[in-house]
């Protein structure tokens, strides 16, 4: 079994990916998981199967939303808060925080914000 990653990690990990990957939007709307390919910061760390029903059933709903008794994240991005995602997802969505695959110092405030929201466990 992976070790499971710290919020600190998963937030540096998800702004490096996005360095390197263009975001999971759709139109005006973010997906988890687009025709092309592409996933957001909280469909990438779901498991495949999950990362399907995510966007079948709840395509282009919060992660609030989605019913949590059917949708997993892959085991080393398990045990964190619901709040923790729902803030990741947020910021993968702002298009404040992003020029293409680079932050705008909003995103680098947003990013500073949330490692001090979610203590790094």
């Amino acid at each position: 079994m992976k070790k499971r990653l710290t919020t600190h990690q998963i937030i540096d990990e998800t702004v490096e990916y996005y360095k390197n990957n263009p975001r999971a939007l759709q139109g005006e709307h973010c997906e988890y998981l687009t025709d092309d390919g592409k996933m957001c910061a909280v469909g990438r760390c779901l498991t495949p199967k999950s990362v399907q029903i995510a966007q079948t059933k709840f395509n282009g709903k919060p992660f609030y939303d989605l019913d949590k008794s059917i949708i997993k994240f892959k085991s080393k991005y398990q045990g964190h808060c619901d709040s923790f995602w729902l803030c990741l997802q947020s910021f993968h969505d702002c298009d404040h925080c992003w020029d293409g695959n680079k932050l705008t110092e909003d995103g680098e405030r947003r990013v500073k914000l949330l490692k001090e929201n979610f203590v790094n466990i």
